[in-house]
């Protein structure tokens, strides 16, 4: 086996605040480590009021997203802290000589690796001069310790970087629920999560037995299945589409030829084409679910839209420019009409619904006729028993058993609960809408109130 030789080349900055794009770097990163601070505290003091509200501290982790955001912002702290410590304790108190005479001439005839030192004759003591001996060496090694410090801080900082990058995406994918359209990765996600579980435990089943039996087979053969971690890998490669090592199993002798091909064909099959399509429809018809509930939603740049136009209107009203301090007639009276209407379709739609009925033989039997043979046997047993029920025993009765024996007659059930769901969103909107509208009218008629008794 021939000698290797590892090394691993890093660049390093310790020049550091040089220029003006070093200068507005460095406002960008007290920005940072102040904006750090604010989250750090908004955290805590969401936790606390959690805490004062439930009793548990734990309460404030029921949520997934409340383990990312501590995550997130702890590991947002730890890099600040490796940073400034990075800046004043090593990279602005480096020093770095330009030449290190640690020999003491290099163009003797003899003893060239003498190290450099005081002349005696200058030196004060032996001890000074035992001292002095190799210390142009020391300041070497010195250095080169320092700055392997610093590089190793680097790469750490920029490893704890890189993993906070992947959490504030999840954070923002969080954030983005707010708004329905916006919001339909994370709730498509969270409606096929149960089913994405089940899948995966199949799947990683299935991938994990294809890589020991190429590691295993053809490991002896092919470097890419020689270990099981490689054959992971190398397995993993196929599904994204890398199939050079398909033309390493095409050489193998006979013997293993067959299996070769076993292998190579039933995994592009079976996990490639049948398995990657089972995830596709997963997620696709998980979206479509939530894709149906948000079609009535407004979309981003329209609440957008009318945000920013409110905004300016009551900036301008604000001082005085000619828009109105109010809201109009016009708008209650549209806001009113458009819950009317919502409220009509939702009566529909409730209407449309079918019934429940109970199934005995080739008929349908519904709530009405099971309540009118409870009334019959309810008078017939109330004579021989002296004892009658009342209509809303009768009716709870029915319900009862409707509840636990009758079946929809119309299919679907799942689709209609989500459409009133989605109405009934919609109309707590335009609830909250028309409240804030009453809030403003309210407030104007008490300034009308309070200038008429100035004016009085």
């Amino acid at each position: 086996m021939e000698p290797s030789l590892n090394y691993n080349i890093q660049t390093l900055k310790v020049t550091l605040y040089e220029d003006t794009q070093d200068w507005v770097r460095g406002v960008m990163e007290i920005l940072l480590a102040a904006g750090v601070a604010l989250a750090a505290y908004m955290e805590i003091k969401e936790a606390w009021n959690t805490y004062k509200e439930t009793g548990s501290i734990f309460a404030h982790f029921s949520s997934f997203w409340n383990y990312i955001d501590a995550l997130s912002i702890g590991l947002n702290i730890a890099a600040c802290i490796i940073w400034w410590d990075f800046v004043f304790s090593n990279a602005l108190a480096f020093k770095c000589d330009l030449r290190y005479d640690v020999y003491k001439d290099l163009a003797s005839p003899a003893r060239i690796l003498q190290y450099n030192h005081e002349n005696p004759l200058n030196a004060e003591s032996e001890q000074a001069l035992g001292d002095s001996y190799g210390a142009q060496l020391d300041d070497l090694v010195s250095m080169y310790n320092q700055i392997d410090k610093m590089t190793q801080m680097q790469l750490l900082y920029m490893t704890l970087n890189g993993i906070n990058i992947m959490l504030m995406l999840l954070r923002i994918l969080k954030l983005m629920d707010f708004q329905p359209r916006m919001g339909v990765v994370t709730r498509s996600l969270g409606l096929a999560a149960s089913d994405l579980g089940h899948f995966f435990i199949l799947a990683m089943i299935i991938f994990v037995g294809y890589a020991m039996m190429a590691h295993l087979i053809f490991g002896y053969s092919i470097q890419k299945f020689s270990t099981l971690g490689e054959a992971i890998n190398t397995c993993f490669e196929i599904l994204l589409g890398e199939i050079g090592v398909n033309t390493d199993l095409m050489k193998l002798n006979s013997l293993e030829k067959i299996p070769a091909v076993i292998f190579f064909w039933s995994y592009e099959i079976l996990v490639f084409m049948i398995l990657l399509n089972f995830l596709l429809a997963i997620i696709v018809d998980a979206f479509s679910d939530v894709k149906s509930q948000i079609e009535e939603s407004r979309g981003l740049p329209s609440e957008v839209g009318s945000y920013l136009a409110e905004s300016f209107k009551s900036t301008m009203s604000a001082i005085r420019l000619g828009y109105k301090d109010y809201v109009s007639d016009a708008a209650i009276k549209a806001h009113l009409e458009d819950w009317a209407n919502d409220v009509d379709e939702e009566d529909d739609e409730s209407d449309d619904e079918g019934e429940r009925v109970i199934k005995i033989g080739d008929e349908d039997v519904d709530a009405d006729q099971i309540l009118a043979h409870l009334r019959t046997c309810s008078a017939v047993g109330g004579k021989a028993a002296s004892t009658t029920y009342s209509e809303t025993e009768l009716k709870r009765i029915s319900d009862a058993i409707m509840d636990r024996f009758g079946e929809d007659r119309d299919a679907d059930e799942l689709e209609a609960r989500a459409r009133k769901l989605a109405k009934m969103q919609q109309r707590q909107r335009l609830v909250d809408s028309l409240a804030a509208v009453l809030d403003g009218q309210e407030k104007i008629l008490l300034k009308l109130h309070e200038s008429n008794k100035l004016q009085k």
